[in-house]
C-alpha cells in the first residue's frame, strides 16, 4: 500500500505529509515544511492517525466582527453563511452533518471572533 503524500500524525513524534517510506525509516515533512526523519520502530510502537483516508472533515472559520456590529447584522452573516454552505455542493448536506450554530470565541481589542463548524468531504481524496 502506497501512502506517500498522505497527511498523517503519528502520536507524540510529528504530524505532516509523508514524503518517503524507507526500510529503516520515514521522511514526514510537517506543515512549516521542516523535515523530519522517523524510524519506522517508531511508527510501528505508536498510534499513526491518516487525515488523508477521513471520509468527512470538520472545517473551523474564524470570523472577526468588529464590536460595533449589532444583533440583526450578525443573524445577517451566520444567515448567509449557513446560505453559502447549503448552496455549495463542497460541503456535505445530510442532516448529521448540516452545521447548526456559531458562537462566540474570543475577544481582541478591535473586535468579536465568532466561530462555526461544517463538515466537508476532504476535496481529492482517494483514501
Amino acid at each position: 500500500m502506497v501512502i506517500r503524500w498522505k497527511w498523517v500524525l503519528v502520536d507524540g513524534v510529528v504530524e505532516g505529509t509523508v514524503e518517503l517510506i524507507g526500510f529503516r525509516s520515514t521522511f514526514i515533512r510537517r506543515f512549516d515544511k521542516a523535515p523530519v526523519l522517523v524510524p519506522n520502530a517508531k511508527l510501528s510502537d505508536r498510534a499513526v492517525t491518516n487525515f488523508s483516508r477521513m471520509t468527512h472533515r470538520r472545517i473551523f472559520w474564524k470570523i472577526g466582527v468588529e464590536y460595533g456590529t449589532d444583533v440583526d447584522q450578525l443573524r445577517q452573516i451566520c444567515s448567509a453563511l449557513l446560505d453559502y454552505v447549503a448552496s455549495n455542493d463542497g460541503f456535505e448536506h445530510s442532516d448529521e452533518c448540516r452545521p447548526s450554530r456559531m458562537w462566540m470565541r474570543s475577544t481582541n481589542p478591535a473586535s468579536t471572533s465568532c466561530f462555526t463548524a461544517s463538515p466537508k468531504p476532504p476535496t481529492g481524496a482517494n483514501g
